[in-house]
């Protein structure tokens, strides 16, 4: 799961020579061009799938959510801590041991659950678990997948593979530290291979004779240098295969959350921010509670009211709590607060030039004025002008630096 830098890029151009090599085969006109884009058991159950397997964006980088699978299930950590107690009191374990392995199992429970959601929908023909002091393994063959499921203390394994065509094995390892990678293979040679460290971002797709590759420090910087792998052939090839994404930066909630965050705030708005604040400190319990609905109901416009309240040291602590269970609150993971932060789209020019050409008459002067601050300059009315003073996409491969930090948010941005 460690992989050094020198090995990743060996292994590309080791693919990259492979994958030339390989001559295009003829395929029928309704043949997709890749059998990692053939329907097939994945297909089937690709909710199943996205149960188990869904990415998030974390700082601009790719990994896991492991608390997508919680979500998903059903029930709920105190749930599971009841039964656990229960079944494994009766085994007579001491109490600190007994506390340890229920906290141990209700930490892997929600993965637990869902691979065996896909095991029960894979028409199951013989399985098996074995459990150790920090870990657990599972394994089935069915008629429809076979799978593997292995984790031990932070590290996950999830290895899931179609019995009949296309015949494609999805491989996703993640250690909880900033490594994740995943493989969807095809015998025939077809692959594609994702990969995030803490110091860069991997991604290869092999399609019979065609090779794509980039490197980069992250998900986000690999995003800004070549923008079409990653929505387009990127995305599509995850998406297709179940595995649950993140909202990506052209998904409409998305490009909604940008232009309210980059919306200076009027007036109006300023006031009435101020006065939910200061009904905060009220010492009116009810009016507390109304001020601190109010601003979750409209932090997307008062995020940096209310980061700009919580920077300050002599903050009320009920205040403070207040405030800090509304940030908490925001949606995590998928949401498109993450995705704008993670690639840093209040700051990404061309991506702003993309949301100028499809503005409506509200919108673009919002944009134009986001796109003169970046730029230090008035291209006028016209995207395309826009799009010719971008300056060229910096080398991905470059030192690390930040990956989303190029410029701070206006009006309800941070």
């Amino acid at each position: 799961m460690r992989s050094a830098p020198m090995a990743i890029a060996a292994s590309i151009a080791l693919l990259g020579s492979l994958a030339v090599s390989a001559p295009a085969a003829a395929r029928a006109d309704d043949e997709p061009e890749t059998p990692l884009l053939a329907d097939g058991a994945f297909q089937k159950l690709g909710k199943r799938v996205a149960e188990l397997v869904t990415l998030t964006v974390v700082d601009g980088r790719l990994t896991l959510d492991r608390t997508h699978a919680s979500g998903v299930v059903g029930r709920t950590d105190a749930e599971r801590r009841r039964e656990l107690a229960a079944e494994l009191g009766r085994r007579g374990l001491p109490p600190a041991l007994l506390d340890a392995e229920i906290e141990r199992r209700v930490r892997v429970a929600p993965l637990v659950e869902a691979f065996h959601r896909i095991e029960g929908a894979s028409e199951v023909q013989s399985s098996s678990r074995s459990e150790s002091t920090d870990g657990v393994s599972i394994d089935f063959q069915g008629a429809v997948l076979s799978g593997s499921l292995a984790l031990a203390g932070d590290d996950v394994l999830v290895e899931l593979r179609e019995r009949g065509a296309p015949g494609r094995t999805l491989r996703i390892t993640d250690d909880g530290a900033g490594r994740v990678s995943l493989t969807l293979d095809h015998g025939d040679g077809d692959l594609l291979v994702v990969r995030q460290s803490p110091e860069r971002f991997v991604v290869v797709v092999i399609a019979g004779a065609d090779v794509v590759s980039r490197v980069a420090p992250s998900l986000a910087a690999a995003y800004r240098a070549d923008r079409s792998l990653l929505t387009d052939r990127l995305a599509g090839l995850l998406r297709h295969q179940g595995i649950g994404l993140p909202a990506w930066p052209h998904d409409d909630a998305v490009r909604a959350a940008v232009i309210a965050r980059i919306t200076p705030l009027t007036e109006g708005e300023r006031a009435e921010a101020d006065g939910l604040l200061a009904e905060l400190a009220s010492d009116d319990f009810e009016a507390r509670e109304r001020a601190t609905a109010g601003l979750g109901e409209r932090y997307e416009r008062f995020r940096t009211i209310v980061a700009d309240a919580l920077a300050r040291t002599d903050l009320d602590p009920e205040v403070r709590a207040r405030l800090e269970e509304i940030v908490e609150e925001r949606p995590p993971g998928g949401g498109a607060d993450r995705t704008i932060d993670g690639f840093g789209l209040v700051g990404d020019a061309p991506y702003l030039v993309d949301l100028l050409e499809a503005a409506g008459d509200a919108e673009r002067p919002v944009l134009l004025g986001r796109l003169t601050t970046l730029l230090g300059a008035d291209h006028g009315d016209d995207p395309a002008a826009w799009r010719a003073a971008l300056p060229a996409p910096a080398d991905p491969g470059g030192g690390g630096g930040s990956d989303g930090d190029e410029g701070g948010d206006e009006g309800g941005g941070e």
